[in-house]
């Protein structure tokens, strides 16, 4: 589990989109938002700043080309395992 509070130069929402996205890859942002019981606009601004800081892929959704899905970069995943080992 990852503090509310945040982590580094993650406010908590944003550490909260990350964790969200690594459970439940690739998916969507209605479902991120869905798993942690905010608005589905709350998660856009987080998700674009992931984004842009590398940490997040959008990719298409095998099933429906329009959709556009959510997954972790290598370096959040590696981020996300480093936090949870507790360095």
């Amino acid at each position: 589990d990852f503090p509310r509070g945040g982590y580094e130069e993650f406010d908590a929402l944003e550490l909260q989109v990350l964790v969200s996205v690594a459970e439940l890859e690739p998916t969507s942002p209605t479902k991120v938002a869905d798993n942690i019981s905010v608005e589905q606009n709350s998660v856009s601004e987080p998700i674009a700043k992931l984004t842009k800081g590398g940490l997040l892929n959008v990719v298409s959704d095998p099933d429906d080309k329009r959709r556009k899905l959510l997954a972790l970069t290598e370096q959040a995943a590696a981020l996300l395992k480093k936090y949870r080992a507790g360095s």
